[in-house]
């Protein structure tokens, strides 16, 4: 299906954007610009796999309509110099379990999809906010290969991303 392995994934979902989850998180609210230069900053070095949730917004909408190529209903690419970066719009917990068993790392704001990663061995960077870190530490002291990162605005969060990527 997708013909990558070894890739960052990138999950992007309500939880990026501050109007669709809790209201008096940190805002990280990725714009367009930022949020494709991310992901071409990435693939410089790595292919990309992109998964959403299942809600949309502007954002995914823009990234369908604006950035990547259509492949078929639910797959979107991008070719970058050597690497793809995909986008797979709204996939199943069972297409997200097969997708996270060729990741090498997980980008994502906390969730299930954090904890599956776990159970494949998957690095996970995963985006708590932190005035509530000590209460994420009851639900992620037992993963493994675990880093946190602070939610913040993207344009100052893509930049503790790309540090941590390139760390781990």
């Amino acid at each position: 299906m997708i013909p990558i392995n070894n890739y960052i994934h990138i999950h992007l979902d309500e939880k990026w954007i501050n109007a669709l989850y809790i209201k008096s998180y940190k805002d990280i609210n990725p714009d367009f610009v930022d949020f494709t230069n991310f992901l071409n900053k990435i693939s410089e070095n790595n292919n990309v796999l992109v998964t959403t949730g299942i809600i949309d917004f502007k954002l995914i909408n823009d990234l369908k309509n604006k950035f990547f190529d259509k492949k078929d209903e639910k797959i979107y690419f991008k070719k970058n110099s050597n690497n793809f970066i995909y986008f797979i719009f709204k996939p199943s917990f069972l297409d997200l379990e097969s997708i996270l068993q060729n990741s090498k790392i997980l980008v994502s704001c906390h969730g299930a999809i954090t904890h599956a990663a776990n159970s494949f061995n998957i690095k996970i960077l995963d985006i708590i906010e932190k005035d509530r870190k000590e209460s994420y530490k009851l639900f992620s002291s037992y993963l493994k290969n675990y880093n946190a990162i602070f939610r913040n605005n993207f344009n100052i969060l893509h930049a503790d991303l790309l540090k941590k990527i390139n760390e781990i």
